[in-house]
């Protein structure tokens, strides 16, 4: 069943003690409906799907979402808003630019092992959103513009932008580096623990800061990589 429902039962009865749409339930919810987008696509996953996930009735899963395009538009926005507050997060903590830059992409990397999920519903499946959540979306992202854009301008005042390189023209390399990275990981093709990102995140910085510094070495890091390694090939 995939449209807009038609006239259906009351809603379980744990459902309706909980009250209209609660939150818990509802984020469980859209953490299926994630699961299912990432795994069969937007069109493949139906609400029962869905609601198969969760030991629910469909009738029960219209309770917290009233249709996949309101999930969809849901898990999308909420990315975004993720997206803008780990951006904020990297900003408000104290640092050069290459210490914001490294440190916004730990959060994001992170942010894909967790939800990986929503950032493979977000890559794949976005461009089947509904004008209105688009708006919504657009709306975030172009918060997120204005603090990238304040972060440079920033560091072109204070000389920390490499030579050559214009707050915009950052801005446009840095959304690019996001959006490679995560569709690399929705489609498996990127291992966020492999020394191949951290120089990939190497490369980015020194081709943005003026007077690139490699950051210092952490040997806890790099002998838990080794073991990590040795054990993959036993």
């Amino acid at each position: 069943m995939t449209g807009n429902p038609s006239p259906s039962p009351a809603p379980e009865a744990n459902d309706a003690e909980a009250g209209p749409r609660n939150s818990q339930r509802r984020q469980a919810v859209l953490d299926a409906a994630a699961a299912a987008f990432a795994r069969q696509g937007y069109h493949g996953a139906s609400t029962r799907s869905i609601a198969d996930e969760l030991g629910l009735k469909v009738a029960s899963l219209y309770f917290h979402i009233a249709s996949k395009e309101e999930a969809l538009g849901e898990i999308c926005l909420t990315g975004s808003r993720r997206n803008c507050s780990y951006l904020n997060k990297a900003t408000e903590e104290p640092g050069d630019l290459a210490a914001v830059i490294r440190r916004y992409f730990r959060i994001q990397l992170q942010d894909f092992m967790i939800n990986a999920d929503y950032v493979g519903t977000y890559v794949r499946e976005a461009r089947h959103l509904s004008p209105a959540s688009r708006e919504k979306i657009s709306e975030v992202n172009r918060g997120y513009i204005r603090t990238l854009d304040s972060l440079f301008e920033q560091a072109r005042s204070r000389g920390e932008l490499a030579e050559g390189l214009d707050p915009r023209q950052a801005r446009f390399v840095m959304v690019g580096a996001v959006r490679a990275f995560g569709m690399l990981f929705a489609e498996g093709r990127l291992d966020t623990s492999d020394d191949v990102v951290a120089g990939w995140l190497e490369v980015l910085v020194r081709g943005m800061v003026r007077n690139y510094t490699p950051p210092p070495a952490d040997p806890a890091d790099r002998s838990l990589a080794r073991a990590e390694r040795r054990k993959s090939a036993n």
